[in-house]
């Protein structure tokens, strides 16, 4: 059974580069549709309705959740990295 590389066993620019470039074909496509049929929607057995307006809202909103997460171990390993105080920078 193949293993699946830890987060911190993958090469940060590499899965950076994978990401933006998926991220740019996404985008090229949805720039791409016209008319797109937001409010389509498929009956989910346990959620309910989930539209295109759902998934595409809550795509940015998970992206925004990764870019948290990004951030949190940053500032966590500059503050584990450092004896300066990191107070005046803001409430973490």
């Amino acid at each position: 059974m193949h293993r699946r590389p830890q987060v911190t066993e993958q090469d940060f620019a590499t899965m950076l580069e994978k990401f933006l470039h998926e991220r740019d074909r996404s985008v090229k496509w949805l720039r791409g549709l016209i008319d797109a049929p937001w409010s389509n929607a498929y009956l989910h057995p346990t959620v309910g309705p989930v539209s295109c307006e759902l998934l595409l809202t809550n795509w940015v909103a998970h992206d925004l959740h990764h870019i948290r997460q990004v951030n949190n171990l940053r500032y966590e390993y500059l503050r584990s990295h450092t004896d300066v105080p990191l107070d005046y920078a803001g409430k973490w």
